[in-house]
């Protein structure tokens, strides 16, 4: 369990939160939010949002979360309103899965991210539309200070090594706007490593 200062210099911070492992693989990161934001920021990798309702329903209301990003959810635009109807506490921000792939003869998405957030903060939220089913961004609005939270589905290493490096481009791009109004907090599956020795940089195309 990680904790984020309520005040301080704007930028970017890589927490590691608390992990627990469910059935099917999926993953939850919860990050509490110092006492006085009271805010609980939770990030979930689905593999399947379908059957993984039962797990994040629990999670959600074990650990008080306000915010909840999700990952690999699977989701198509005919079914995406799933995550509306499950906990009457939340209301979601769905961006579907552009490519599909089949299971056991049923068409589902290949990817796709999300958002929960309880419907007590519903004033203090701000979703920023960015038209990129890895990536997906919701500003809070705080008495402390904006925090931008970016939720993000990186490619797999059966992608090009190019796409990955685009990704992480974009994101650097996306910090360098939202850190000049508030903090940025970025969760999610990145698909990657991370060594402390490792020195933070854009990373090249060459």
């Amino acid at each position: 369990m990680s904790r984020i200062p309520a005040s301080g210099r704007t930028g970017c911070r890589a927490d590691s939160g608390s992990r627990d492992r469910h059935p099917g693989g999926t993953e939850a990161n919860v990050i509490p939010m110092a006492a006085t934001t009271n805010i609980n920021i939770m990030t979930w990798n689905a593999t399947g949002i379908m059957t993984g309702i039962p797990y994040i329903d629990t999670e959600l209301q074990k650990h008080d979360i306000d915010v909840c990003g999700l990952s690999e959810h699977w989701l198509l635009p005919e079914n995406a309103n799933i995550l509306d109807s499950f906990n009457g506490n939340y209301k979601s921000y769905v961006v579907t899965s552009k490519s599909t792939s089949c299971m056991n003869t049923r068409r589902i998405g290949k990817g796709g991210v999300a958002f929960l957030w309880h419907i007590r903060i519903d004033s203090m939220v701000n979703i920023i539309d960015i038209d990129d089913d890895r990536l997906a961004v919701l500003k809070l609005v705080l008495p402390a200070g904006n925090i931008y939270i970016i939720q993000v589905y990186l490619p797999t290493s059966t992608y090009p090594l190019n796409v990955y490096k685009d990704y992480v481009d974009k994101l650097c791009d996306l910090c360098s706007v939202y850190s000049i109004d508030g903090r940025v907090l970025i969760i999610g599956r990145f698909q990657c490593s991370v060594c402390r020795k490792c020195t933070c940089s854009r990373v090249s195309k060459s």
